[in-house]
């Protein structure tokens, strides 16, 4: 019997910023949630390959992939097709925290605060507060960072 699969590497986003930000042990700690994270949401099909550091490598059944098409790259000379994996991810909102630029999940963030009509979110009160206490040094520089 023959299964198609998609295999999927999942990377935490930010994870280099998150170790310099907060320390190799917060970073560990985050690259063991986050295989047991994909573990938990695995089907009863899929595969959890490998961990890799701050990635994971995964068999599934029943994704759906869709090609988005031809596109040019920073730092690549020929043009790359890009897939997207459509995955049923509930209500869950991500945003980028200004500060230290983690990727996080909105209703999880330990800190949020409004500035110039604004809410930004923050994956800790270290970097709210750092945020607080320069919002257009960390606003700026996010200005140079593209998602």
């Amino acid at each position: 019997m023959t299964v198609e699969r998609t295999f999927v590497i999942v990377d935490l986003a930010g994870f280099s910023a998150a170790t310099e930000a907060h320390g190799d042990e917060t970073a560990a700690d985050l690259a063991t949630q986050l295989t047991g994270l994909a573990t938990e949401a695995l089907g009863p099909r899929d595969q959890l390959v490998k961990s890799l550091g701050d990635a994971v490598l995964c068999a599934c059944v029943g994704i759906e992939v869709v090609e988005l098409g031809a596109y040019s790259l920073r730092n690549i000379a020929d043009e790359t097709n890009l897939f997207e994996l459509v995955v049923d991810t509930g209500d869950v909102t991500d945003v980028v925290d200004p500060v230290c630029r983690m990727r996080i999940q909105r209703n999880h963030a330990p800190g949020r605060l409004r500035y110039d009509g604004v809410e930004y979110w923050f994956c800790s009160l270290d970097c709210a507060a750092a945020f607080a206490t320069s919002p257009r040094r960390h606003l700026d520089a996010s200005d140079e960072v593209t998602s």
